[in-house]
């Protein structure tokens, strides 16, 4: 799947830092289920997470619309804004 493809509508998680633009995406996930995930490297499980749709995230950082074509279950991840996207193995 593309992001650029998907539902522009469709809900994603991300955190409450990625929304106030405290943190930088730098990890995102293509769950098992199909749903996106958009993190920072500082996301842990006491972050406090956010419903948005993929057409906010893409509005918070236009770089994701280059993310590679991937498969379901599949993370990405990247050091900064500027470096490019890798998929972890």
């Amino acid at each position: 799947m593309l992001l650029k493809n998907e539902n522009p509508n469709k809900p994603a998680i991300t955190t409450k830092n990625i929304l106030n633009g405290l943190e930088s995406i730098t990890r995102v996930i293509y769950d098992p289920d199909g749903d996106w995930q958009f993190f920072s490297k500082a996301t842990d499980a006491d972050s406090d997470f956010a419903v948005i749709s993929i057409k906010q995230a893409i509005d918070i950082d236009e770089s994701l619309l280059q993310l590679p074509e991937i498969k379901k279950n599949t993370e990405l991840n990247r050091n900064n804004n500027a470096a490019p996207w890798m998929i972890k193995c």
